[in-house]
């Protein structure tokens, strides 16, 4: 019989569970941050008045030190963003 072996919990919650999404302000941008895992996870982003419409944020993520960086310039709008998987 073969043994069987855990998997570390860690291991779960990462695969199942979107990162979190920080957002910042710095040098007169707004920076959208989060860890980076894989798989990969797609930066999203809407309006109030077009909830249902998410786009994919045009600009790439910078990757530094295990952590995506966007950097958007600031609007007068209101957006809304999330991470997917695609």
């Amino acid at each position: 019989r073969r043994a069987q072996r855990a998997v570390p919990v860690s291991l779960v919650a990462r695969l199942l569970l979107p990162p979190s999404l920080d957002i910042r302000q710095d040098q007169g941008l707004v920076l959208l941050l989060w860890p980076a895992p894989l798989p990969e996870f797609v930066l999203e982003w809407n309006t109030p008045q077009t909830s249902n419409a998410w786009l994919a944020v045009p600009q790439s993520p910078v990757l530094v030190n295990g952590i995506h960086t966007v950097a958007l310039s600031p609007s007068n709008s209101p957006a809304l963003f999330r991470l997917r998987l695609p």
